[in-house]
Parts: structure tokens; sequence; C-alpha cells
């Protein structure tokens, strides 16, 4: 997938209870999720180094079938507030709870 350099870049996660019974998820603080983009093996921006969460939810539960989505927006900075390049990343998501759920890792590219 292919993005234009400098625009705001959606970040969604869904998390869906496949089974039949009921799940329960535990917070150990209000960041109940977080996103990670990388360009290579480096860390090119956290989410949650952008973004305060509010604090509150400490417990989730879904119920079978059930999904609840998680989402933030990245401005296509690095860490220290500066602009990306072009060039090929990865998306990982983290679902805060415990056990963390860690997501697929999706790949795409951003172009000059």
């Amino acid at each position: 997938m292919g993005y234009a350099l400098g625009s705001p870049f959606d970040m969604e996660m869904r998390l869906t209870n496949n089974t039949d019974k009921p799940l329960k998820l535990k917070f150990p603080d209000g960041g109940a999720f977080d996103f990670f983009i990388y360009q290579k093996s480096e860390l090119v921006y956290r989410y949650s180094e952008d973004e305060h969460y509010p604090t509150g939810l400490k417990e989730l539960e879904l119920k079978p079938g059930e999904s609840k989505e998680f989402g933030g927006v990245w401005p296509c900075k690095d860490r220290q507030g500066k602009w990306v390049r072009g060039g090929r990343y990865q998306l990982i998501g983290i679902i805060n709870a415990t056990p963390p759920i860690i997501s697929n890792i999706l790949m795409f590219g951003l172009a000059d």
C-alpha cells in the first residue's frame, strides 16, 4: 500500500471476540492501546508518546462476536517531530491488556 508523504495517516485496529464466551480484558492503566511505526528495525513513532489517554478504562468485556475499534492518527513525523522521508514502513498495534494482544504487521509505503 502506498500513501502520500506529509498527509496524516489513520491507524486503526479492531479486536473481535471470535469465541462463544465473553472475553474479559484487564488494563493496568488508562492506555488501552498503542501503535508503533518502524522503518527497517528503527522505531520512528510511538502513538502514546504524543497522546494522553483518558484514565479510567480498567476493564473491557466483549460479548461473543462483538468488536471494539481503537484508532489514532500519525502526523508522518518522527519521534523528534521532524517530517519522515518516503520509504517502506511497518505499523504494529498493541492492545495493552494483561496479557498484551499484538496485531499483525502492516507494511506500507510513503511516496515523495
